[in-house]
């Protein structure tokens, strides 16, 4: 092992000791910065004249966004980086991978596949009377859903995740029956009933979204930027 003379080991440390400092500040700032965002929501929604969903809809996907497109900078391809960030650097307990029966269910009848529409009826049945329902009590992995519908293809099925849903959610605007919602836990996916139609609309809880920021702030600080990535989980 070489020894260092005295001034080129002062400069070696000096090195590493700003280094690791410049390291410690960007994340310290990065989940300050989460931080300040997520308590933009209240006040966000009063002044703009908007719903708590909505606001915790719009800024919590703003954040999302933020992160991933610091992960993968560029252009055209906002959807596929953020569920990335949301399959890759999000604790699993929040099942961003699991996919929506309910609305999955409504695609494939509205698409003609009614023999598999008919199977994930008989696998997961719901009440027409019913003005909502939780997630974890309909909701499958790609697995099971794979298991009972072969035929379709995977692209299609990851359309129905939750984090790309969530996308939907932030991007396109869905409207949500926001006055009935009493009964899903602000923990928890659930679903309500739009009341023109009696269709399914996904509802995303309040705590939820917060706590899958937080996740994601967390378990991303160390991922490495990738420009040219290519391997997106939807595709």
């Amino acid at each position: 092992m070489i020894d260092l003379e005295p001034k080129s080991r002062r400069s070696t440390v000096q090195a590493i000791t700003l280094s690791i400092v410049q390291e410690s500040s960007n994340l310290a700032w990065r989940e300050k910065w989460v931080t300040r965002k997520l308590g933009l929501i209240e006040r966000f929604g009063k002044d703009a004249d908007m719903s708590e969903y909505d606001a915790h809809i719009l800024i919590v996907g703003s954040i999302i966004g933020a992160l991933a497109a610091e992960l993968w900078p560029g252009k055209y391809k906002d959807r596929q980086r953020f569920v990335e960030l949301l399959v890759a650097y999000v604790d699993p307990v929040f099942g961003t991978k699991t996919i929506s029966v309910p609305l999955f269910k409504a695609f494939l009848l509205e698409k003609g596949w009614v023999p598999e529409a008919k199977a994930l009826g008989e696998r997961w049945c719901e009440s027409d009377e019913c003005d909502f329902m939780l997630g974890i009590e309909r909701d499958a992995d790609e697995f099971e859903i794979t298991t009972i519908c072969p035929n379709v293809p995977r692209s299609f099925i990851r359309q129905f995740s939750y984090a790309n849903l969530l996308y939907d959610e932030v991007q396109l605007g869905r409207e949500c029956a926001h006055g009935r919602t009493k009964g899903i836990p602000p923990n928890e996916v659930g679903y309500t009933r739009r009341p023109e139609t009696r269709r399914w609309s996904i509802y995303f809880g309040s705590d939820w979204l917060r706590a899958l920021v937080v996740s994601a702030e967390e378990l991303s600080r160390v991922a490495r930027v990738e420009k040219s990535f290519a391997r997106w989980w939807l595709s």
